[in-house]
């Protein structure tokens, strides 16, 4: 539940900052970069704080190297998931429903990514005998 809050203030976040950005005349493709931006770094932060704050995270230092690869992963599901959609659905099909559903696509990948690979626990019995 935490994840998807913050998941979904992360996007309010996102096309705030865009708007803006083409509100004081920033062209369309840079506001979009910018929105992005600010809805991740805003994502990264509220992951780390609040949402997995009561997982111990393994290896904090590369936390937001890993943060950067499953965006990175994140944004190719999710063309790929437009792609494909694309493809397989009827040709009428509504681009907003093709989007709709290439975001829950990538919505899943980044929960997991986020939970098991960039906040992963660190508090797992670890062996001392060498085994």
């Amino acid at each position: 539940m935490r994840y998807g809050a913050t998941v979904a203030l992360g996007l309010v976040v996102d096309l705030t900052a865009a708007r803006s950005a083409l509100a004081f005349g920033v062209p369309l493709e840079l506001s979009a970069i910018i929105g992005v931006a600010c809805g991740a770094l805003f994502n990264f932060i509220v992951l780390d704080l609040w949402a997995f704050a009561g997982q111990k995270a393994k290896g904090a230092g590369s936390r937001q190297l890993r943060y950067l690869g499953a965006l990175v992963v994140t944004m190719a599901v999710r063309a790929a998931a437009v792609w494909s959609l694309a493809a397989i659905l009827p040709a009428q099909t509504a681009p907003m429903i093709i989007l709709c559903l290439a975001v829950g696509v990538s919505f899943t990948i980044n929960f997991l990514l986020s939970k098991h690979w960039v906040f992963q626990r660190s508090d797992r019995p670890q062996s001392t005998s060498g085994e």
